[in-house]
């Protein structure tokens, strides 16, 4: 058992000290430059050739085209919750469309903040799917997709939101009910 006082020496002996820790948020941080923070995309290089989301090994980055099929225009959006900052999909961009910033600031408060629309500055776009329109709603209801939402449900019902492949698959099904009323 060690002595009652000889922690006050070692208190003592610091109390001069400079502190081994930055009071973030208060006091500047000196990053590196080449820390790997959020990604940038520079979306008018890019040309669709989808090599940094085939070579991402946590499946954190989708490049979509949101353009025409002539007047193609990308955009990269980036689930930093499954993202472990491991640089491949930079190293594999050929274009160079994809880099890293010294950014840190990226926590969120929900899962939704986790999916970023990537830009080329350091600006933090958060990526929220559109809500279902009535038809579409109607088209679920009718294959059995939706169901009533209790009060136990209804604080819960943000975070429903459909990703990119329900949103494709309702598109489809649109075609066929259509095809079928013809």
């Amino acid at each position: 058992m060690k002595a009652p006082g000889k922690i006050t020496g070692y208190a003592l002996k610091h109390l001069g000290k400079k502190p081994a820790t930055v009071a973030y948020p208060f006091g500047k941080l000196d990053i590196d430059p080449n820390y790997r923070g959020k990604l940038r995309f520079h979306a008018d290089s890019c040309i669709g050739c989808q090599l940094c989301v085939k070579d991402c090994p946590a499946n954190a980055i989708k490049v979509e085209n949101i353009g025409t099929k002539e007047d193609k225009k990308f955009r990269a959006i980036l689930d930093l919750d499954h993202c472990i900052f491991c640089c491949q999909c930079v190293d594999s961009c050929r274009k160079g469309c994809l880099s890293f910033s010294p950014n840190i600031e990226l926590a969120g408060l929900s899962r939704e903040d986790m999916k970023l629309e990537l830009t080329d500055d350091d600006r933090v776009v958060v990526f929220r799917v559109p809500a279902p329109t009535e038809e579409e709603i109607e088209i679920l209801e009718e294959i059995g997709e939706v169901k009533e939402l209790t009060e136990s449900d209804a604080a819960q019902a943000e975070e429903m939101i459909p990703d990119a492949e329900v949103l494709e698959l309702l598109d489809s099904l649109k075609t066929e009910s259509k095809d079928k009323k013809e």
